[in-house]
């Protein structure tokens, strides 16, 4: 399984714009990394759930964990909904249109990152428990980062009506 994990990254990595300016490493059987002098694009598979990865994009410095694609999209507003989200084609296009000022060393998001994070993780694990149809899921689907605000919204509305 680790050549199909190493190969996702390098296709990535040919799709990408600035893929001159990175560098292929392996930092072990289950997480790569296209490293430049500007940033870091770390893939993390998890050791139990086949096929299933998390995309970070962080400094170069090897102490930054990275921030997290999904949230990323999010913040950024890259609504592109993608026929095949697993393709790296298709990752390292959304990489290259909405995410070049990160890749080139612009870390200025961050700071809206570490203000949404930890309410954004937890809203998802709510999120997930709604129906595929409901147009809260479905704003999340399309990365519109609103679906947060409605999430909060209807609970306490729904709270408030518990009163």
């Amino acid at each position: 399984m680790p050549e199909s994990r190493e190969s996702y990254v390098r296709e990535f990595w040919h799709a990408l714009d600035a893929r001159e300016t990175f560098e292929f490493k392996t930092v072990d059987k289950l997480a790569f990394e296209l490293l430049s002098s500007t940033s870091r694009i770390r893939f993390v598979w998890e050791r139990y759930v086949e096929n299933q990865k998390i995309t970070y994009i962080a400094t170069p410095d090897p102490e930054d964990r990275g921030m997290h694609y999904l949230l990323l999209r999010h913040l950024v507003g890259a609504r592109d909904v993608l026929s095949d989200i697993r393709s790296p084609k298709n990752q390292a296009a959304v990489c290259n249109r909405y995410f070049g000022n990160l890749l080139s060393g612009d870390f200025s998001v961050r700071c809206r990152y570490e203000e949404v994070k930890d309410r954004f993780f937890t809203l998802l694990m709510e999120l997930h428990k709604l129906p595929e149809s409901d147009p809260i899921r479905v704003k999340a689907r399309e990365f519109d980062i609103s679906w947060m605000h409605d999430l909060r919204a209807r609970e306490t509305a729904r709270l408030g009506s518990m009163q």
